[in-house]
């Protein structure tokens, strides 16, 4: 068949005909007509002298192929004159047609002298030429349903050799320039179909491979064997399966047989997994430091990743277009066939139900690749079976993909910490109620981490701004220091010496989120009004509530009696021996093991009822309030329940994890902090009052097993404190890493820009991008972006490698190891200002970042409880 490349068959697939046809509409319609038949005739006299010999030559179909080519331009050339083609016999009077309106001469004598089916038969028995004949067919068919839309489907000369091409193409394996064409009609048809739904029962046809005599839509079932390919033509074909799909919700029968009789579900789902198998199992995690998630980038320089993703995305597409029942099926599918048998294995590393030694990079890859498909999947019930799938217990023996997860936040390889982390930063960030409540609300729903004589201020809103307050005041002394000195310079003369890479930090300090905790406010109120929507949807508002009984036991009665006396005897003996009852009842006042970030508050009324009596307890410290006429509900304190479960309180294994990593901040990984701190703020954008409890509530202390969040910022504080005193050379340290921080962010949100101007922001974006966080450009809350960000909000989103969705090139600089230092030992790069003391260490670097980093999160955690006091006022 080599002789068809230099065919006019293959050269008219870049063109509609094999002549120019600029100076079509001046043709005589007469000439085009008369050239027509002759043709024609040329063509049947070749196609009638081949019959007889039961063998066509190859000049044979080189004769025939020309001729057709040429009446394929003839009937273009005869549309372009007709702006509307006029159909024999056509029922239409005069007054539907324009006026003048020329006939189709050339269209009437094909369809009178039943060509279409006559090149039909004739091609049957053309051998070995077949495919040269039917790619000329499938052309006469695509130019005449490109431009005659529905109106020819109704005639019998062109429907029933349609069907017959159809019928004979069940199981035929097309070179790929038959397949092009036959998968373009069949995408023109789709489109005819769902504009004219009543020709749909054109295309049900009886075969004897249906079963019980059901027919098939013949349509579907020719396209379902292209639904992997690659290309052009693989996108034709999902393309044009979603046209089905989208039908199957208005025809009965195109819903009856995808459903009942039909091989898609089956074939989406094994090709799925299949596609999954083919990629690599190891990730190029060394280019850079802080890798952490797949990009698209990464996405279109992996042609295996490429074409899983294509069929991820049509999977998705099908379950928001398809008929219920469709998509039920599909998703049962999905889950049986793909996630667990394909996406549990790998993620459990076991292949035969054998577990694997140990391996990081396998471990990596496949948390990439899950971590890829959760900020794909945008359709509701598609990511259902995924949250599932997480929380399934009965699949894989009594463990939990979710327990799996989060052990590997403990993991001591970094790349392995850092992707773990990446991929809850995504779970969380679906605002997903099954997530949330499995990995922190089932634990903080009891209340059994805080005493009960604090409980009733779980619900309180004021306490949020004094929070804002004290955020600020754990900034490390060096920081407080820091700003102070540079204070003092920027009044003092320009004249006076100052360190070169302070004069390079501050040019640029007013257009990035240091010392602009405004950027911080604007940035964390449309987050948090983002999560608060998603979150107004959930089943359950999550707000405390006292559950207990009101009918008390005999010993929660005796228990009450001990309270009111101690409490009775406080006040007569005007706490004369405070700290002995204080030390004998320390569960009712603070942590167990732990000393609580602030002492037992006294400004508020503590009442203990029984009854008819109560009695109270009332100090004169005044604070803060949203209003002077807001008053707390008396409420009902069961004391009894902390004198039997102080210590006790379990947060659960992701936050035990998460906190557990926080107190080895100070020797944690750049890129471990800066994610596990993006991750902690994520969690504390949500509106509930029990989240806000553990992580931005200064007067609830906890009875938790583990330092409370305040507690290990206070402890991360004294350390700083401790390790970086307050001298000239530390100061000179640490505005050496706000230089190399700030110098890194420029750096590469600059290689970022260079990759976009082309997109010409709007001048929203343009403000945003200088006066607003950097976060703002990339948020993963907008599941819709097809470029998916894959970025870390707030305070991550400086000092870190931006990922990339412009073109491969840009991201190719962005992963060359020297486009950025690896380290903290590399703050002096080529090109750059930022240089470091000789005289200081190693510990001393690393403490100087922490610090810096530590002190802008107290920023946006500062913002975060500022805002969350506003927006949660009803």
């Amino acid at each position: 068949m080599s002789w068809l490349r230099s065919s006019p068959m293959r050269q008219s697939f870049n063109r509609p005909g094999s002549m120019k046809l600029e100076n079509a509409t001046e043709l005589d319609p007469g000439a085009c007509y008369d050239s027509f038949c002759k043709h024609w005739q040329q063509a049947n006299d070749v196609i009638q002298r081949s019959e007889t010999t039961n063998t066509p030559s190859h000049d044979d179909i080189l004769s025939v192929v020309n001729h057709l080519d040429q009446m394929v331009t003839l009937l273009l050339v005869e549309q372009l004159h007709c702006n509307k083609i006029s159909l024999p016999n056509t029922p239409l009077t005069s007054q539907h047609l324009p006026q003048n309106q020329p006939p189709a001469p050339c269209l009437e004598f094909m369809l009178s002298k039943n060509i279409l089916n006559k090149l039909f038969e004739w091609g049957k028995s053309t051998g070995r030429y077949a495919n040269a004949v039917l790619l000329e067919q499938l052309k006469f068919y695509e130019l005449l349903v490109n431009h005659s839309r529905h109106q020819l489907l109704v005639h019998e000369p062109f429907l029933r050799p349609l069907l017959k091409i159809l019928a004979s193409s069940h199981g035929e394996i097309f070179p790929p320039d038959v397949a092009k064409r036959f998968v373009i009609l069949l995408h023109q048809l789709c489109v005819v179909l769902t504009q004219n739904i009543h020709l749909l029962d054109l295309f049900f046809v009886s075969g004897v491979t249906q079963q019980h005599g059901q027919t098939n839509f013949i349509i579907f079932s020719l396209l379902i064997p292209y639904i992997h390919r690659e290309g052009l033509l693989g996108h034709k074909a999902r393309d044009a399966l979603l046209l089905c799909m989208a039908l199957s919700q208005k025809n009965e029968n195109v819903r009856t047989y995808i459903e009942q009789f039909s091989s898609v579900c089956p074939v989406l789902v094994t090709g799925l997994g299949g596609l999954y198998s083919l990629l690599p199992t190891a990730i190029d995690t060394n280019s850079t430091g802080d890798w952490h998630r797949i990009t698209p980038d990464d996405v279109a320089d992996m042609n295996e990743l490429t074409l899983f993703m294509s069929s991820l995305e049509f999977c998705n597409a099908v379950v928001q277009v398809a008929h219920e029942l469709i998509k039920h099926q599909l998703l049962d599918f999905m889950y049986q066939g793909f996630v667990v048998p394909v996406l549990g294995s790998t993620l459990l590393q076991i292949f035969n139900g054998s577990p694997l030694q140990t391996n990081i990079e396998a471990q990596i890859s496949t948390m990439a690749y899950f971590d890829l498909i959760l900020r794909t999947v945008t359709d509701p019930g598609l990511l259902s079976i995924f949250i599932k799938f997480l929380l399934d217990e009965e699949k894989f023996d009594g463990q939990r993909i979710i327990d799996i997860l989060v052990e590997r936040i403990n993991s001591t390889d970094t790349r392995l910490c850092l992707i773990s982390l990446s991929v809850f930063d995504t779970l969380i960030s679906l605002n997903n109620e099954e997530i949330v409540v499995e990995l922190v609300l089932k634990y903080l729903t009891p209340c059994q981490h805080i005493p009960a004589s604090y409980r009733h201020r779980v619900n309180k809103i004021s306490a949020l701004a004094d929070s804002a307050e004290n955020f600020l005041d754990l900034a490390p002394e060096i920081m407080k220091q820091s700003r102070v000195r540079n204070q003092s310079n920027a009044t003092d003369s320009p004249n006076k010496s100052m360190s070169s890479n302070w004069n390079h930090y501050n040019l640029h300090m007013d257009d990035t989120l240091y010392s602009n905790y405004y950027a911080y406010l604007f940035d964390v109120r449309h987050k948090i009004t983002l999560c608060k929507d998603a979150c107004d949807q959930w089943d359950n508002s999550y707000k405390y509530q006292n559950t207990s009984s009101p009918k008390r036991t005999q010993n929660t009665d005796h228990l009450i009696d001990i309270i009111r006396k101690y409490v009775t005897d406080f006040k007569i003996e005007n706490c004369s021996d405070e700290k002995a009852k204080h030390d004998s009842l320390q569960s009712l006042t603070e942590s167990s093991g732990y000393e609580s970030f602030r002492d037992r508050p006294e400004d508020d009324l503590i009442i203990v009822a029984n009854g008819d009596s109560h009695i109270e307890i009332s100090n004169t410290r005044k604070f803060w309030k949203e209003s002077s006429n807001f008053s707390e509900p008396e409420v009902e304190l069961n004391f009894s329940e902390d004198l039997f479960t102080q210590g006790t309180a379990h947060l659960g294994s992701f936050l035990g994890a998460i906190f557990g990593k926080l107190q080895t901040f100070t020797s944690n990984n750049l890129y471990i902090n800066l994610h596990l701190s993006g991750l902690i703020s994520r969690l504390s954008w949500y509106p509930f009052p029990l989240i806000q409890s553990i992580f931005l509530r200064f007067d609830i202390p906890t009875t938790t097993d583990i330092p409370s969040f305040n507690q290990v910022l206070q402890i991360l504080k004294q350390q700083l404190d401790a390790e970086l005193p307050v001298d000239n050379e530390t100061l000179e340290t640490v505005e050496n890493a706000k230089a190399f921080l700030l110098e890194r962010e420029y750096r590469l949100v600059n290689q970022r820009k260079n990759t976009i101007d082309s997109n010409a922001p709007s001048p929203d974006a343009s403000i945003a991008t200088t006066t607003g966080p950097m976060s703002s450009l990339y948020d993963p809350l907008k599941r819709q972006d097809s470029t998916r960000k894959s970025i870390r909000q707030g305070i991550a989103n400086i000092f870190r490698r931006p990922s990339a969705s412009g073109s491969s090139s840009g991201n190719n600089i962005m992963m060359k190891e020297t486009s950025e230092p690896q380290s903290i030992e590399s703050w002096s790069s080529a090109g750059s200002t930022t240089t470091i003391s000789s005289k200081s260490n190693s510990r001393t670097k690393d403490l100087a970042v922490c610090a810096v980093i530590l002190d802008e999160w107290l920023k946006e955690l500062s913002a975060i409880s500022q805002e969350q006091s506003i927006l949660m006022i009803p």
